[in-house]
């Protein structure tokens, strides 16, 4: 943490090598750091201020992450939940999709009996209109043959003279 916060600069001194180059070469990338955070500070030394600025950074930091965290399981939150109805939402329409094919089908099987029942008392009327068509046409004959042997002058011939 503490790297992260300095920018991961750091200069590692080997204490005890005896090595005059290594030594020398420590040292020169020791100022190195220095004046590369003199000039990353506009040549202000480190001061109170600027850890306080650095402080207040990482509080906002933080504060920016912490609502990132909070905003990331809310949405996570939202997103089972609408998940939930989705799914709740999906399996109603099946059941209404259902009921209505069911009654599609009822209705349909009402109307197809209906059309049967209609058909077949049709087909009773015809026969009826049929049989009654054909007992009158007879009736008819019948009547005129009647008419044709009571003319006067001919002698009945059938049970009633009066026709």
């Amino acid at each position: 943490d503490l790297l992260r916060r300095c920018n991961w600069r750091m200069v590692v001194f080997d204490n005890a090598t005896k090595s005059a180059t290594k030594k020398e070469k420590q040292i020169t990338e020791l100022v190195e750091q220095v004046d590369k955070i003199i000039e990353e500070n506009e040549s202000k030394p480190y001061s109170n201020e600027l850890f306080e600025q650095a402080q207040a950074m990482a509080s906002e930091l933080y504060y920016i992450q912490d609502k990132q965290r909070s905003y990331a399981e809310q949405t996570k939150r939202l997103n089972e939940m609408l998940e939930q109805n989705i799914r709740a939402t999906e399996e109603r329409v099946k059941q209404i999709a259902k009921t209505l094919g069911d009654q599609l089908a009822s209705a349909e099987s009402a109307r197809l009996n209906a059309l049967n029942e209609a058909q077949s008392v049709k087909k009773q009327s015809d026969d009826e209109i049929r049989q009654l068509k054909q007992e009158l046409e007879e009736s008819n004959n019948a009547l005129a043959a009647m008419r044709n042997t009571n003319k006067p002058g001919r002698r009945s011939t059938g049970p009633c003279s009066v026709l």
